[in-house]
């Protein structure tokens, strides 16, 4: 809740989520600046307010009145839950909002998960919806078990649990399968994360704006390998999937999906986990450019690798059937941890800076299937150039302060 709190400690903030319009919040006319300096600024500001309400209307109409913040929503039918991510902008369109999924790993929490990757401020930043789902723990219990489900037991806090202080120990495990051994899972013991996303989705269409065409999801680690299942499904939501640090060598017994859709897959030369290794994403990534008609821009359509750093690679088929992409990336050296990425519980092993950070660049490449669905899409308008060409220096804007660095 980092966004909202930021927001409700702004001046006037929490009357911009409130609609009010007038009293405390109406911007004052500054008295120190010049008159023509002065005008301008005090138009800036008035307009920036009227389109924060404006926005604002429009963003909880989009969400079935939910505010903008984290909400626990359960599914009884179901008996499953998931974190909704709510920012306080949405990039709404006619169609609706894009809305992305991301599924954490095995000991790891939403509250884990969201932190690891920075997922509450991706979502913020791009106006889209987002979702964290629970897993449950091995003998299927604790599916709809309140805010702090699949916290570590070695915490003993709420703030513990939701500043992700901790891994759960082994047994204790939060996981999308009910086989132990995550290696021999079968396509039927994923049938209740099945049936999770088909009720997240379902719910989705029903208590918000979302474009059902603009379905995205992303996992680490054994969030990663529901990544790679879904994929296989023929009714799959996601316009695109991305699995960071667990691939299968493709593909599952039945993997009927060939529907249209993306797919970049991450992984490192020196995880530990065993659950992803450079050949086994390229087996995948390879396996999904056949299947989806994919051409790169190498030699004969084949595909083309580029180092995006010096620490980081990635090979992609550009052309696939409706405007898609298949692609994946690799990081030399990194252990089991999203690149770029450090842990909440400070056992990360520091890597150099270079290291591609695959949970931004993941959402770069969702940014390819969505139009113009992005927050702040095109902007600076003519308005915007105007007004910083009016006066010098510069005039200062107040507008969107929770996502300015520098207030």
């Amino acid at each position: 809740m980092a966004f909202l709190s930021l927001l409700l400690l702004l001046p006037c903030g929490a009357a911009l989520l409130a609609d009010e319009a007038s009293g405390d919040c109406a911007p004052e006319r500054p008295a120190a600046e010049g008159e023509d300096v002065a005008e301008m600024r005090f138009l800036q500001e008035r307009y920036a307010l009227s389109s924060a309400r404006a926005t604002s209307r429009s963003s909880r109409k989009c969400t079935g009145g939910l505010t903008p913040g984290r909400h626990l929503i359960q599914l009884p039918k179901i008996q499953r839950q998931f974190q909704l991510i709510v920012p306080p902008e949405l990039a709404e369109k006619p169609n609706g909002v894009p809305l992305v999924m991301s599924f954490h790993g095995l000991a790891e929490s939403p509250w884990y998960n969201d932190l690891f990757i920075g997922f509450s401020d991706l979502v913020t930043r791009y106006g889209w919806l987002g979702v964290l789902p629970y897993g449950w723990y091995t003998n299927e219990t604790d599916g709809q078990d309140n805010w702090h489900a699949c916290c570590s037991s070695l915490c003993n806090s709420t703030e513990c649990c939701e500043k992700a202080q901790f891994l759960s120990p082994e047994g204790e495990q939060c996981r999308w399968t009910n086989e132990v051994d995550y290696f021999s899972a079968t396509v039927d013991s994923f049938s209740t994360t099945e049936d999770m996303v088909k009720g997240i989705v379902e719910w989705a269409e029903e208590h918000t704006c979302v474009d059902s065409d603009k379905i995205f999801g992303m996992g680490w680690s054994l969030g990663g390998y529901v990544m790679n299942h879904m994929a296989c499904r023929d009714w799959s939501p996601f316009k695109a999937v991305a699995p960071m640090g667990f691939d299968t060598p493709m593909m599952e017994p039945g993997c009927s999906n060939s529907k249209p859709f993306s797919y970049a897959g991450f992984c490192s030369t020196s995880d530990e986990a065993r659950s992803c290794t450079p050949d086994r994403v390229v087996k995948s990534a390879e396996f999904w450019s056949k299947r989806l008609n994919c051409v790169g821009k190498g030699p004969g359509g084949g595909p083309v690798s580029y180092n995006r750093s010096a620490t980081s690679y990635c090979t992609e088929w550009s052309t696939c059937d409706d405007g898609n992409f298949v692609e994946y990336c690799i990081t030399v050296g990194i252990d089991h941890t999203p690149s770029g990425q450090q842990r909440p519980d400070s056992t990360t092993i520091l890597r150099p800076a270079s290291d591609l950070e695959w949970p931004e660049y993941i959402f770069q490449k969702f940014s390819l299937l969505v139009g113009e669905s992005i927050l702040h899409w095109g902007h600076p308008d003519l308005q915007d150039m105007l007004l910083k060409k009016s006066v010098f220096p510069p005039p200062k804007r107040h507008d969107h302060a929770y996502m300015r660095r520098f207030q």
